[in-house]
């Protein structure tokens, strides 16, 4: 991205890409935990906690998945 960028708009084009990145990262965290906290409210707090552990248990997976892969090359 940042080759893109600098051929696009040379060292403004990187700075631009970068503020745009951060500023959407702001924009994902934010979203993300306004959803968390409407989740509670849908599901309930057992649920919930079921459906976050759940989701644990799937980035855990993949995250041993990326280290075995990684170990393997």
């Amino acid at each position: 991205m940042i080759l893109l960028a600098l051929e696009f708009a040379a060292l403004t084009g990187v700075i631009f890409m970068f503020l745009c990145h951060v500023w959407m990262d702001y924009v994902w965290l934010i979203a993300v935990s306004y959803f968390a906290k409407k989740g509670v409210n849908m599901l309930g707090s057992q649920w919930y906690r079921m459906f976050i552990g759940l989701f644990g248990v799937i980035l855990i997976s993949f995250g041993v998945s990326f280290l075995g892969d990684a170990l393997v090359w």
